[in-house]
């Protein structure tokens, strides 16, 4: 289903006419602007880029209202472009409405304006003249949104195709769709301004008969609605109740109706209500929810004023249901103070074109809809609907699209919620009552004591009865929140507890939601004791709420609040109803439904009363004869507390006691488990206020300030402080000594380590990350123990016992221990100071106390706790203004039994504390101060969630987005981004659906499709970057997206990278594609070699295969000798084995995927390791035993084994094309490439359906082209093998020479002296012979082959088959008649292994001859044949290739930039410090000529790159700067990045150069 709706008429004899409607976001006069003035730059630009050169202008008419306009149309193919030429007009209608008219020129009569048309015809001969005649209507449905009706008639002249025909109509009608995308708002922001211009509705005395009888028709549903008998549903808002009644139909049992009722309160006025149902129906949103959910269409057929129109709708149903349709005329009238809409269906006779055959089933739908004011800018809603779906339909279909149909009212409420404003209102009269009474104690000067004088004696009634809970034992029992400890009271008959709450049937119900609570929040779970009248449950919870102390009365008392309903604890209310007394009374009814079906009714009085200045109380208690299934009693104590900054707090406690009678086994658990959840309210208050954040931060900030005093005053320590300073010094060192090995932590951007010392079974362990705030800022976050979010679920107790100064603390913390060990408390003596350089070291000893002794039972029974250790040392380095680098070691002791095998499994959770510092720090940055490190660390936080969600990817992306300030700006603003994150971190494959949908107009359905197609994207490439680049260039929303915030694209891609490492396509299928074809062209080989070898005659071409095979491992072991030759034996071996089991290709494949990093002493990266390995396998293997087994097919042997002999040929040539094709695409697709040379790459489009074209493309051009070249190879050797050696060697010492006289024979790989000639003449042959046998791109680049040289070589790949066809049947021929006149017989220049054997064909001249006579016609005809097939697959190929790519690209096939001029480019045209700097990464000849300019960019920038510290600014970067490049003020740091990469070369023990060699480089 289209916006816009396009139609065609055609009929027989008649001319075609077309038509399109669209609403477009925008005032009727811009939209005529933009249609008048063709000549405008934008439209211009558009022109050229369809049409190129084609005639476009316009001629004004003078002093009237018209205008020429002329304009060519490019058509497809070898058509002949069309010239138009229209005479446009316009008017202004009554309405507003704008009417632009248009008809061929010649209709204009004559005119100056006509002659100089028919000149321009003239002069344009070759263009065939099309016409055109129709109009647009514009007309305004508000101030910035019009409809858009375009009507026309054309006709192409001459003869013209169907297609040509279907193509123009499709462009004609385009500039409707054009106009909704140039001016497509957000469609909700475009429904609220059509809300406000919406008119009053007629009353209903003045509609005329007709609709009045509609009227009558539809209103006969309100007859007895109240008295029938309605079955609840559950609606999709707490705020609204539905209803349905399902009925068979009389006389037919199989088909039926149901109807349905739905009511609620809107907060907005009946006509604002009004208006957004009819934008339900016809609106922009109702349009896109319906194009979501897969409805074939939506159509305005008529609209005769905006409150009576018809509308047709055909509704999806599933498979093997026929789709629903629905005709409806919707009428809108005022009557009484109220307004009213009617639907009704139209007559079964109407018909609707939809363009298409549909198979449908007509449905009939009639709606009455009242809007009664209800209130300040209230209204109530009530909606009656009857539903026949027509047909035969199961009733559980019908049932369930009554819900659906009826969740138009809980749509208005969504659309107008205003529950913030509704609460406040409803709360502030009872928090200023509180308030006033606050302050007047406060004045008097009124004290704590508990004085309690109200009328009613409520109050202190339930405070008596809660007041003997204090002599009452409780038992502590697990919760899920760890932030909520539960107690069961043991309540018993004997203690007269159930006789107190009996007494009065006392109940009281609170109502409290949500699950997260602080960390001093305690609920108490209550046992329970049966009586005949009953079940006795009681319990309480307790809080630290940030909020005022009228505050948190008011919320408790605002029973009805809408937040508190919606905040949902899991109790299941289904009503609840408040009758206020007074402004201190009220009562409440409330229901509330067990998850067994039990309904619960209460029936309760709340009361509030103001204790004393600091304490408000509110009372609950069960109202006498209410005729309640239970009871309630419950006292809420508000408590003031100290403020913290500007946040004040207050103490929450809720004591809850509920009676009822459950009958069933589970009642009493039920019950208990009710209880639980309606203690949860204290949790939900918590959590509606929490502003944790806050309070964190204002001690933060004092902690900083005394901080950097302290600093500041050089303060004395004490000698036992600098000794525990001292010796945790020494940890760093000690661990430094040891042989250690890596951990995985759960962020990839902190690195942790192990180590173990001999004789000591407990481990060492290390961790260290960057944390983006200052050491001042860091330190006060470690050393705020207390702080709210230094709380752990294994909390039991945490207090500080001593604190001598501001720099040391004696903390305590005890911890619970899984239920098989004892739990675990720890005394430590922490002293930060500050370290020399900069930053602070903070050490935390284990000491002993008598006030806190050690190995002792707590006062809780059975509780025995065991005295562990936990020395630490956590070091804080400044590395700029802005970033921290965080080191941290420990060696814990676990004491008692723990066996030091399950205490180390501990350490890396242990050492997680760097990356909660480094998470807590990220999440209160704000979105504005968001960098591409920040994206980073937001993908991985992403990715890797923690322990509590790390199995729920949708709870943890909510979660990580509620923590982050800047994500939570991000949601606020998009709020699909929660949805849009779920979709791609849960990493499934889906069908790709490019969504063109501006990032203002993204809905959540869109949000979602987008994101799932990334996996796709991430799959179909071997980088996260490139397949990121692909997805964001698909979907234009995320182009805007990431250019409004940059950190985002880093962020995708982090996220695209681990996806790629984690996922099951992701890593493993690179390693086994890229592998697996090697492998196989690998073991065909070997299949083959032992063919040969078991024929007669052909061991020779054996042990070539084998010399092929080894040559191509010894290859690869010299690129693993130059890439690892200073990384020591070890890494060295391991390489060497990957390259002799055959796995190089793979494992390469791997290191891409999984973005290793390029080591210091490494020469080249792993993309470009990957492809040089490529290369490789291709020059020694692939290439050359395809030219052999084709020339030993060609010669003769056994058929026995012919297929196995072909199969291997097109192994060897489909691998050899994949390698190709991928060397190229994934350098053209690299975004990197891209941004800094997008002179060269970017041929690829970034549509994926035409790069995959493109691919194979690539992938047959090189596999055709070496079979083209192996024939064309083998034929020359047949005939003369030195024809074949002087051949090449000639092609190749004039492609060297070529290279030598312009001064471009050394490659650009950074080497020196005679290595660098070696390794330039291996390099320049290597390129040259595979480009011309496969013909890759990427060689095409000035850094390798260069255009020119490329296509010279391409140029003379085609024409070399041709020539030895002739070639090897002349010689045949001449060989016949030396036989035939008697010659000798001797040998030609041909290959002859081990003459001889049955079935094998003779090699000698002679014999050739005799063969050839005995069948030349035929076996030339094969050869000709064959070379000819293969070169047309060959020319189309590639031809479809140039076809697609970008054009601007093409030249780089023939250009003559050198690879010197490339290099330099760098430099000389690259944008920022961090494209010019790669000129340092190349051969210092190619660059030599502008080493001056080089220098001094160097010397310039050397002290901002040392402050900034870019991400390319790397010690293997510096390393290769000269010394004396290097401004004074940066030699110490460039000494230092120098000394590091000789010690590591020195450490690691450098086996092909030395550790010298890095000197040199």
């Amino acid at each position: 289903m289209d916006s816009v709706e396009t139609f065609r008429c055609a009929q027989a004899g008649f001319a075609v006419w077309v038509k399109a409607i669209g609403t477009i976001d925008t005032s009727a006069a811009k939209v005529f602007a933009w249609i008048w003035f063709l000549m405008s730059n934008e439209r211009n630009l558009e022109h050229v880029k369809k049409a190129g050169n084609l005639p476009r202008m316009e001629l004004e008419v003078p002093n009237c209202r018209s205008k020429f306009q002329v304009a060519g149309l490019k058509l497809p193919g070898a058509i002949s472009n069309r010239l138009f030429a229209l005479w446009w007009t316009w008017r202004k209608e009554e309405d507003d409405t704008l009417v632009i008219a248009g008809a061929p020129y010649e209709d204009y009569g004559v005119g100056p304006e006509r002659e100089h048309i028919d000149d321009i015809f003239k002069s344009n001969a070759g263009l065939v003249q099309g016409k055109l005649r129709g109009f647009y209507k514009i007309k305004p449905l508000s101030t910035n949104v019009c409809r858009v009706t375009f009507v026309a008639q054309g006709s192409m002249g001459g003869q013209v195709p169907d297609f040509a025909m279907s193509w123009g109509t499709k462009q004609t009608l385009g500039i409707v769709k054009r106009l909704q995308n140039k001016y497509m708002r957000n469609g909700a922001r475009v429904d609220a301004e059509q809300r406000l211009e919406f008119p009053d509705p007629p009353r209903l005395n003045e509609l005329n008969d007709e609709q009045k009888e509609i009227v009558a028709r539809c209103r006969v549903l309100e007859v007895g609605s109240d008295l029938r008998q309605w079955t609840s549903l559950e609606s999709p808002s707490s705020l609204v109740k539905m209803w349905m009644q399902y009925t068979k139909r009389a006389g037919n049992e199989k088909t039926s109706f149901a109807l349905g009722k739905a009511q609620g309160v809107i907060d907005c006025s009946a006509k604002e209500a009004l208006a957004q149902y009819n934008n339900n129906v016809s609106g922009r949103e109702a349009m896109r929810r319906s194009r979501e959910r897969g409805d074939p269409a939506r159509l305005l057929l008529t609209e005769h004023t905006p409150h009576d129109f018809t509308w047709a709708v055909l509704k999806k149903l599933p498979f093997p249901l026929y789709d629903r349709e629905f005709l409806g005329r919707y009428i809108s009238f005022a009557e009484a103070g109220c307004l009213t809409l009617v639907a009704n269906p139209l007559p079964k006779a109407t018909k609707v074109d939809y363009g298409a055959n549909m198979r449908t089933v007509r449905g009939a739908s009639t709606i009455v809809l009242k809007f009664e004011p209800a209130g300040d800018a209230q209204c109530k809603v009530t909606l009656l609907l009857h539903l026949d779906a027509g047909g035969i339909l199961p009733e559980r279909v019908t049932v369930s699209k009554i819900p659906q149909s009826l969740s138009g009212v809980a749509s208005l409420q969504n659309t107008f919620e205003r529950d913030k404003e509704v609460d406040g209102a409803e709360r502030s009269g009872v928090e200023e009552a509180v308030k006033n009474e606050l302050d007047k104690l406060d004045g008097s000067g009124g004290g704590s004591e508990r004085e309690i004088e109200m009328d009613d004696d409520l109050v202190p009634r339930v405070v008596a009865k809660f007041d003997a809970l204090k002599r009452v034992d409780y038992h502590v029992l697990e919760h899920p929140d760890f932030r909520v400890q539960l107690k069961k009271y043991a309540v018993n008959n004997d203690d007269g507890i159930v006789g107190k709450f009996a007494s009065d049937a006392a109940d009281s119900s609170s109502t409290r939601t949500g699950t997260t609570m602080t960390m001093s929040t305690t609920i108490a779970a209550t046992s329970k004791k049966k009586r005949d009248d009953g079940e006795l449950v009681v319990g309480s919870a307790s809080a630290v709420v940030d909020a005022p102390i009228e505050r948190c009365a008011a919320w408790a008392f605002a029973e009805a609040a809408r937040l508190r309903t919606k905040d949902g604890d899991g109790s299941h209310r289904v009503r609840c109803d408040v009758h206020p007394e007074d402004t201190k009374s009220q009562l409440v009814d409330t229901a509330y439904k067990l998850p067994g079906g039990k309904l619960l009714t209460f029936t309760t009085k709340a009361m509030w009363s103001v204790v004393s200045k600091d304490e408000v109380v509110v009372a609950f208690e069960h109202a006498e004869d209410a005729g309640c299934s239970a009871q309630c009693t419950a006292l809420l104590t508000c408590t003031r507390r100290d403020a913290v900054g500007e946040v004040q707090l207050t103490d929450i406690s809720l004591q809850l006691a509920i009676r009822a009678n459950l009958s069933g086994r589970s009642g009493g658990g039920a019950l208990a488990r009710f209880l639980e959840m309606r203690l949860a309210r204290v949790s939900a208050m918590r959590g509606r206020f929490d502003r944790s954040l806050e309070v964190d931060g204002v001690r933060r900030k004092e902690l900083v300030e005394m901080i950097r005093r302290h600093a500041q005053q050089q303060v004395e320590y004490s000698e036992e402080e600098e000794r525990i300073v001292a010796e945790g010094k020494t940890w760093f060192k000690a661990f430094d000594g040891l042989k250690s090995k890596d951990v995985d932590m759960r962020s990839p951007l902190t690195k942790g380590k192990v180590a173990y010392k001999k004789g000591d079974s407990r481990a060492w362990g290390w961790a260290a990350s960057t944390v983006r705030a200052s050491p001042e800022e860091v330190l006060a976050h470690v050393w705020n123990v207390m702080a709210r979010n230094r709380t752990r679920p294994d909390d039991l107790v945490k207090e500080i016992d001593e604190k001598l100064n501001a720099h040391n603390q004696l903390v305590f913390v005890k911890k619970q221990t899984p239920a098989i060990f004892s739990n675990r408390d720890f005394l430590n003596r922490t002293v930060w100071k500050k370290a020399e350089g900069g930053g602070f070291v903070v050490v935390t000893a284990p000491e002993e106390s008598a006030l806190r002794p050690a190995n002792k039972k707590s006062g809780t029974k059975g509780d025995f706790v065991v005295r562990a250790k936990y020395p630490s040392i956590m070091r804080i380095s400044p590395i700029n203004g802005n970033e921290t680098k965080l080191e941290y070691a420990i060696h814990p002791d676990s004491g008692g039994l723990v066996p030091p095998l399950i205490m180390n499994r501990y350490l890396r959770s242990n050492l997680g504390r760097v990356t909660e510092i480094k998470e807590y720090v990220e999440q209160l940055r704000k979105i504005d101060d968001y960098d591409k490190a920040d994206g980073r660390a937001l993908g991985y936080r992403l990715t890797y969630p923690d322990e509590k969600n790390k199995n729920a990817p949708s709870e943890a992306v909510a979660r990580v987005v509620k923590l982050h300030k800047g994500l939570s700006q991000l949601s606020q603003e998009y709020p699909w981004v929660v949805a849009f994150l779920e979709e791609v971190l849960k990493g499934g494959l889906h069908r790709n659906k490019a969504v063109s949908t501006k990032l203002e107009c993204l809905s959540e359905a869109e949000a979602r499709k987008i994101g799932k197609n990334l996996p796709g994207a991430l799959r179909a490439r071997k980088t996260a970057d490139a397949g990121v680049l692909q997805w964001k260039n698909q979907n234009p929303s995320m182009k805007e997206l990431f250019e409004k915030y940059p950190w985002l694209e880093e962020m995708v891609e982090t996220i695209g990278k681990e996806l790629l490492k984690n996922a099951a396509w992701g890593l493993w299928f690179r390693v086994i594609t890229g592998s697996g074809l090697s492998m196989v062209d690998l073991a065909t080989d070997i299949n083959v070699i032992r063919v040969y070898f078991g024929e007669r005659g052909q061991g020779g071409y054996g042990w070539m295969m084998l010399g092929m095979v080894l040559a191509n491992m010894g290859l690869q072991l010299v690129i693993v000798l130059l890439q690892n030759g200073k990384l020591g034996w070890g890494k060295l071996l391991r390489e060497a084995l990957i390259v002799v089991s055959g796995l190089k290709p793979g494992v390469d494949a791997m290191r891409v995927v999984s973005n290793a990093e390029m080591h210091v002493h490494h020469l080249m990266n792993a993309k470009t390791e990957l492809v040089l390995t490529k290369a490789v396998e291709m020059f020694c293997e692939s290439i050359p035993g395809c030219i052999l087994q084709v020339y030993a097919l060609i010669q003769g042997g056994s058929r026995d084994q012919l297929r196995t002999k072909v199969l291997s040929i097109v192994v060897s040539a489909i691998t050899t094309g994949m390698a190709s094709a991928a060397i190229s695409y994934d350098f053209d697709s690299d975004p990197e490439g891209r941004r800094r040379v997008p002179s060269f790459y970017g041929y690829l489009p970034d549509d994926g359906n035409t790069r995959t074209v493109m691919f194979v493309c690539m992938v047959l051009n090189s596999a055709l082209l070496l079979l083209l070249r192996s024939i064309g190879a083998a034929l020359l050797m047949l005939a003369d093998t030195k024809i074949l050696v002087a051949y090449m060697a000639g092609d190749h010492l004039l492609y060297l020479l070529l290279k030598l006289v312009r001064g471009d024979f050394l490659h650009w790989v950074p080497m020196e002296g005679a290595v660098a000639l070696v390794l330039s003449f291996l390099e320049r042959v290597i390129v040259k012979s595979i480009t011309d046998f496969t013909g890759v791109i990427q060689f095409r680049g000035p850094g390798e082959m260069g255009g020119a040289s490329w296509f010279l070589a391409m140029c003379l790949a085609l024409v070399a088959p041709w020539v030895a066809v002739p070639v090897y049947f002349g010689g045949l021929n001449e060989s016949s008649t030396n036989a035939t006149d008697g010659g000798a017989g001797e040998e030609t220049g041909k290959l002859d292994f081990e003459q001889g054997g049955p079935g094998v064909l003779p090699l000698t001249a002679r014999d050739s001859a005799c063969f050839c006579h005995r069948r030349p016609p035929t076996r030339a005809l094969v050869h000709i044949l064959s070379v000819n097939s293969i070169f047309a697959l060959q020319a189309l190929a590639f031809t479809v290739f140039l076809s697609l790519m970008k054009k601007k690209y093409r030249s780089t096939f023939w250009s003559m930039e050198t690879g010197n001029e490339w290099v330099q480019s760098y430099f000389l045209q690259g944008e920022g410090d961090e494209v010019k700097m790669n000129v340092l990464n190349f051969n210092k000849a190619k660059w030599k000529a502008i080493e001056p300019q080089v220098k001094e960019w160097v010397s310039e920038g050397w002290t901002g790159w040392e402050r900034e510290k870019p991400e390319w600014f790397t010690d293997n970067w510096k390393s290769r700067v000269p010394a004396d490049w290097v401004p004074k003020e940066g030699k110490a740091e460039h000494d230092k990045a120098r000394r590091r990469s000789i010690a590591e070369g020195a450490r690691k023990g450098s086996v092909l150069f030395g550790p010298k060699i890095h000197d040199e480089i």
